[in-house]
């Protein structure tokens, strides 16, 4: 493109558009252009002084000469670089304001809370729903822990949002116990499965118990603890050892062990040790938790009696070693959760509010969050998340943020899910998997904030499918648009996330806000601004550093757009209005009417791209092709993929809409075996496919998927300049001159089904990037396709093969290689199987030769110009760092697979992203002897496998004890009942009484073992025993002698 003087009177400086578009030169190695780096506070107060000198603007000289002397200067490149970024108001003068914005903006991209902001709700899976199998409502769930909750603060390591697989085993995860009030309880697996049942019996306690807690490390250095709260207000603490467990230890024979509580109060139950305290409380206690960390115990308890208490009620009593904490809360604490990592508590009761405490200070609440309609009935936290969940009484759930407490979600489905009679509902919160488990007379699990499992995918990068991914040459960041109306900003060097905007595009429907679909973005061409356009056919224009619209357009209401393009004073968009809509981007005149071009298509417009200066091609779901003269807007030509041949006057019939969804598939194919007889032409390599023409769709016209313009191919009929993807998987090649056309056809897929929906190329038009699909990405050389003779290039195979391993010879002809055999050009250097889903677009940086696309799978992701993978944008691992200077790849080092593509992908695709091929290995012919002696082997090892099983069986070969049933002299028909839809073949089998089998007697040993009294294991414990003591350090009963006791006692056994 020609420079362009866009420059303000008071300046006479020339910028050229060439400098960031895709058609300028490749230029050296520069340092960045991070201002905000590299100027401190007595730089910034001279340049201030400097601007009001200038009246508060400065052009382009002038801001370059500031700067050189307060000691901050950039080559010539990276100034006019940094002097774009600066320049918002694209009026070429710069004043205070902007060049602070630019400062802050800075600093904005740098802020950690933009990269921990979620894509998708907190809870965004639908719930699982079982029946829990009790004839009564659960009255209690809890959780058979394998893994502690508690962990030594010097063992506590940064938990990551991601997993590796396996937690949900149970050797991992644990299992699941509910309860009701029949008294039966039954034991589930983590995928909820039932595994088997019991019945409980009444206890001896004072008081019954209410709630219970066990609080327990994982490396077993410090004796577990199990807490009782009761009816009365009293909490009991039991102590005991994990190694020896105690009254806990497994039984032979025995599946309940009976403890009296007034034995463990005497101490007469060895290694366990009791602690009471009476009347904590004044009402029953609610809710009970110990801290190993911090060796105290929380205990909640309910105050209704607003006059008996007046408010002065301890709601959450922190009992410690040595002290005591009152947090005094109105109406008391029904549920609390203690995060010890965070040093917060977190607390709910009646009075509907959600309390944030720190742990060491009672007098006041750190933050109060309202919202809920009826009192807490649960709350537990995540701290490596830094979210709060709570739980009303009327079943709904709401998501805060730990730190802004803000609210980040209301989940209500529970309400749908649950029966409103329920009323006593139970929650039981699994931290190791995150989920939150709701038992009443369903059971229901409830995904909260899962971890990524990095062993199915590397994460995603929208909340729904990507539908646009672009590069930004001048911010040199990555800009992709999704369905969800996301618009996400990228650094693609640290794989960081730096500005995320959301609901860009809405629409108000019945009092609603509801996001509309980004189809369709691209940039200006100084490349300043961000244009989006939806699918209710509405435009913005986005200064997308600070996440603000300019400017709002539309093409018409409820016409999807589906490209658009900015080019120098002009927006032209195009859609499902089936003509392209300009609007003026001149300043002053830029909210006027749009201009409507001609409508001379007769469907839907599905794609379209420029050549600078010269012209616009559109394509339509019809497969009709028109070329426009860009400064006019006035059709020079038209086509039709069906007979791209025939003439086509530009002037719509009645009949014409009509006559073009009648065409047939296979004309396709058969106006260019035509057109192979009557042109002489060279260059033209028609190819007709077998699998192209099947028996389905014979009768749907051939839509037009994607276009693409080569900008460095002149407009000549001999240089084939326009590529156009069909439905069919064909790519046709054009000539976009006023006497040029067809050139050529290749098949672009090796799939039947498949067909390309997104290309692009290099800066100098050397390779074809196509994704298809079915989610492949092909790389096609085209230097030397549809060009004339004599400017075609000599290439170098040698050097291909170094870059792109596909090219290399394999013991046999892969599936892409076979179904490109008999088509010389252009030449397939790479294909490989990028993502499970299609791919809706794809671009190409030019300096470090990095491809990168965006699916229907939610990811973005890079790959190197030979195919190898560099990472998902918004992944949870690792990045690997980047340059935009250098090319990306280290071709020394292995690289892996995308954990969802490793599960399908075929040979070609595991040598393409890993880089390694497998070794060929070349069967040599044996010498005579050696073979001789492999048969000799051979025959004797037959010899001795026939002697082993070619005896024949001995008789009786069903055994002694076994006799075929005789025949019955009476023929038995079965007349099977057909007037209904299916046969119950069940009613017409005879069913034979079955007899009880007789019942073993019980080993002796067994039943000795089983009368065996439980005191008898251990001998009297002497002194008292310490329960802050490690449970290592107490010694096991020395092993009784066979000449003491045990024989005394054999006699009365006998």
């Amino acid at each position: 493109m020609s420079g362009a003087n866009l420059a303000s009177n008071s300046s006479d400086v020339e910028i050229d558009y060439q400098t960031i578009s895709s058609t300028g030169t490749e230029m050296p190695t520069e340092t960045s252009e991070r201002l905000h780096d590299r100027i401190s506070k007595t730089q910034l107060a001279k340049l201030h002084t400097w601007f009001k000198s200038f009246n508060g603007v400065v052009n382009q000289a002038d801001l370059r000469r500031m700067l050189e002397d307060v000691e901050i200067s950039f080559s010539d490149y990276t100034y006019t670089r940094l002097f774009l970024k600066i320049n918002q108001n694209r009026d070429f003068m710069i004043d205070w304001n902007e060049f602070v914005s630019y400062l802050i903006f800075g600093f904005q991209e740098e802020d950690p809370s933009s990269q921990k902001e979620s894509l998708i709700m907190p809870i965004s899976k639908p719930p699982i729903i079982r029946k829990t199998e009790h004839r009564s409502a659960v009255c209690c769930i809890a959780l058979l822990k394998v893994k502690s909750d508690q962990s030594p603060m010097d063992e506590i390591t940064e938990t990551a949002n991601y997993s590796f697989g396996g937690e949900d085993s149970p050797e991992n995860s644990g299992m699941w116990v509910t309860a009701s009030h029949e008294g039966q309880l039954r034991f589930w697996s983590a995928h909820m499965e039932p595994l088997r049942s019991a019945v409980s019996e009444s206890s001896n306690l004072p008081y019954a118990v209410y709630c219970m807690s066990y609080a327990f490390y994982n490396n077993g250095k410090v004796h577990s603890k199990l807490v009782l709260g009761d009816y009365a207000g009293n909490v009991r603490i039991l102590s005991y050892s994990p190694y020896l467990r105690g009254p806990f230890q497994a039984k032979p024979g025995a599946a309940l062990v009976e403890v009296v509580w007034a034995d463990v109060l005497k101490g007469r139950i060895p290694l366990l040790v009791a602690r009471e305290h009476i009347n904590l409380h004044n009402e029953l206690v609610s809710c009970v938790y110990y801290s190993l960390h911090m060796n105290a115990l929380f205990a909640s308890a309910e105050y209704r009696n607003t006059r008996k208490y007046r408010g002065r009620c301890p709601g959450l009593i922190m009992v410690g070693s040595d002290d005591r904490n009152n947090f005094r809360i109105p109406l008391g604490v029904s549920v609390f959760y203690v995060a010890e990592s965070k040093n917060v508590v977190v607390t709910g009761g009646p009075d509907t509010f959600v309390r944030i405490w720190d742990v060491y200070i009672s007098s006041e609440p750190s933050a109060i969050l309202t919202g809920h309609n009826g009192g807490i009935v649960a709350v537990f936290v995540q701290p490596e998340e830094n979210k709060v969940y709570s739980v009303d009484y009327h079943k709904i759930i709401k998501i805060w943020d730990l730190q802004e407490h803000t609210l980040l979600q209301t989940y209500g489905d529970l309400v749908r899910i649950i029966h409103h009679s329920e009323t006593d509902i139970k929650y039981y919160y699994h931290s190791h998997l995150r989920e939150l488990m709701v038992a009443g007379r369903k059971l229901i699990t409830i995904k909260c904030c899962p971890r990524v499992r990095v062993d199915l995918t590397d994460g995603n990068t929208h909340a729904a499918p990507v539908s646009v991914v672009l590069y930004n040459r001048l911010f040199r960041n990555i800009v992709t648009c999704g369905l969800d109306s996301y618009i996400i900003v990228w650094d693609p060097w640290t794989g960081r996330r730096k500005i995320i905007m959301k609901n860009c595009h809405t629409k108000m429907i019945y009092g609603e806000m509801i996001d509309i679909e980004i189809t369709a973005a691209c940039f200006d061409p100084l490349e300043q601004f961000l244009l989006t356009g939806a699918r209710d056919g509405s435009l913005k224009i986005w200064n997308y550093n600070n996440s603000v619209v300019v400017r709002n357009m539309s093409i018409a209401p409820d016409m999807e757009v589906t490209a658009v393009i900015w080019v120098v004073d002009r927006i032209l968009a195009m859609g499902w209005d089936r003509q392209v809509t300009e609007f003026n981007d001149v300043e002053g005149r830029e909210y006027g009417d749009p201009k409507k071009w001609a409508k001379f298509h007769s469907d839907d417009i599905t794609c379209a791209d420029v050549k600078m200066g010269e012209g616009v091609v559109t394509a339509t779901y019809s497969g009709e092709i028109i070329f426009w003269k860009l400064e006019t807007g006035q059709p020079y030509r038209r086509y039709s993929v069906m007979d791209p041949t025939r003439f086509i006057e530009l002037k719509l019939t009645k009949d014409e809409d009509k006559q073009t969804r009648r065409s047939k598939r296979s004309n396709t194919f058969q106006s260019f075996l035509s057109l192979t007889n009557r042109t002489s032409r060279s260059n033209i390599n028609l190819l007709t496919p077998k699998d192209a023409v099947k028996e389905y769709g014979r009768n749907l016209p051939v839509s037009v998927q994607a276009v693409l313009f080569l900008q460095s191919r002149p407009m000549n009929k001999e240089y084939a300049s326009v590529y156009i993807s069909l439905d069919t998987g064909i790519i046709q090649v054009y000539s976009h001159h006023q006497h040029g056309g067809i050139l050529g056809q290749f098949l672009a897929v090796h799939k039947v089904g498949d067909c390309v929906l997104t290309m692009c190329t290099d800066r100098k038009n050397r390779f074809l990037f196509t994704g298809t699909a079915f989610g492949y990405i092909k790389v096609w050389h085209i230097v030397n396709y549809c060009i004339p003779q004599s400017e075609k290039v000599k290439v170098c195979m040698p050097r291909l093969r170094l870059d792109f391993i596909f090219l290399r010879k394999e013991l046999f002809l892969t599936r892409a290689k076979r179904a490109v055999r008999n088509q010389p050009e252009p030449l397939l250097v790479s294909s490989f199987k990028a993502h499970l889903k299609a791919i809706n677009s794809i671009a190409f940086i030019n300096l470090p030769k990095i491809i990168f696309s965006g699916s229907h799978d939610y990811s973005c992701r890079l790959w190197t110009l030979g195919g190898r993978y560099l990472g998902t944008l918004g992944t949870v691992l690792p990045w690997t760092k980047l340059s935009p200077f250098e090319r990306a790849g280290d071709e020394e080092r292995a690289y892996r697979l995308p954990p969802d593509i490793k599960k399908v992908a075929s040979s070609t695709t595991l040598k393409v992203i890993s880089g390694v091929q497998a070794e060929r290995v070349v069967k040599r012919a044996k010498p005579t002897e050696e073979r001789e002696e492999e048969r000799e082997v051979e025959a004797d090892a037959g010899a001795e496998m026939k002697n082993m099983f070619d005896r024949p069986l001995r008789e009786p070969i069903l055994g002694k004890h076994f006799q075929l049933p005789g025949r019955s002299a009476v023929e038995q028909r079965i007349e099977l009942d057909t007037t209904q839809l299916y046969i119950p073949v069940y009613t017409h089998l005879k069913v034979y009484p079955s007899d009880l089998q007789e019942t073993l007697p019980m080993p002796p040993i067994i039943g000795q073992v089983k009368n065996e009294n439980y005191l008898e294991h251990y001998l009297p414990v002497q002194g008292k025993i310490d329960p802050k003591a490690s449970a290592v350090n107490i010694r096991e009963p020395p092993k009784r002698s066979r000449g003491g006791k045990d024989k005394s006692s054999e006699p009365s056994q006998q």
